[in-house]
């Protein structure tokens, strides 16, 4: 309770916390600092855990989560909370994530039955590719979400096209599909499109913000859809 005696609601990022810190495998913050696994992000995380970005160490035998993709800081959930907006998403919000979601799998599925060579190989000028279209919206998903909603200070991903060669689509997409649930957390965590957000001095809401993103991705697919049929004829969604 405030110190002026008068009730608070409870902050989107306190309900954030209570969803995210059951089963939660936190770190001692005297190591590498307090950070904390989402379990919804989860997806395919053996094949994110050999991304190798970090090892966060753990006491208690607790886990030990190794994808960077997957992991927000103690920090971000803190910052959440300073806001007003409660649990529960608006049916707005909730429509917003099912068209960006949908988006979201219509680009991932331009990958589907391509060689590791074929998804690399740009079929134009700029050198963009399949491969390099998935790792640059794992990076727009983060750096929306985590930096610009969420108020981190770094992103995760790579915004270059150049997909390094050790990377395989398995990671590529698994790294893709994690991003996904960390941003769904975040939206979720404000739940109304309303929440106020600041880019760049200018203010904004949340509701700007999943447009965005889902313009990017829109366009991105769009790119890989005259890729992909330049590649091997494959067209349709």
């Amino acid at each position: 309770m405030p110190a002026d005696g008068a009730p608070r609601r409870t902050g989107s990022g306190e309900c954030l916390v209570h969803q995210i810190l059951r089963g939660v495998g936190v770190t001692d913050a005297d190591q590498d600092g307090a950070q904390a696994l989402i379990p919804a992000a989860a997806v395919e995380l053996r094949e994110v855990r050999s991304l190798g970005c970090h090892t966060y160490s753990t006491h208690n035998a607790r886990r030990r989560p190794t994808a960077c993709d997957c992991v927000l800081p103690v920090t971000y959930l803190t910052n959440l909370a300073d806001q007003s907006y409660g649990c529960g998403v608006t049916p707005e919000v909730e429509h917003l994530l099912r068209e960006l979601d949908g988006a979201r799998k219509g680009a991932l599925k331009k990958l589907d039955g391509l060689s590791e060579e074929d998804a690399r190989r740009s079929t134009v000028d700029s050198g963009t590719n399949l491969a390099g279209l998935i790792q640059h919206l794992t990076f727009v998903e983060s750096m929306w979400f985590e930096q610009v909603v969420g108020r981190q200070s770094s992103t995760h991903g790579i915004r270059s096209m150049l997909v390094d060669p050790s990377i395989t689509l398995r990671q590529l997409r698994a790294a893709y599909k994690a991003s996904w649930a960390v941003s769904d957390e975040i939206i979720k965590g404000l739940g109304d499109g309303d929440a106020p957000v600041e880019r760049n001095g200018k203010k904004h809401d949340l509701r700007w913000v999943i447009g965005v993103v889902l313009g990017e991705t829109i366009r991105h697919t769009g790119q890989a859809d005259i890729i992909r049929e330049q590649i091997d004829g494959t067209t349709g969604r």
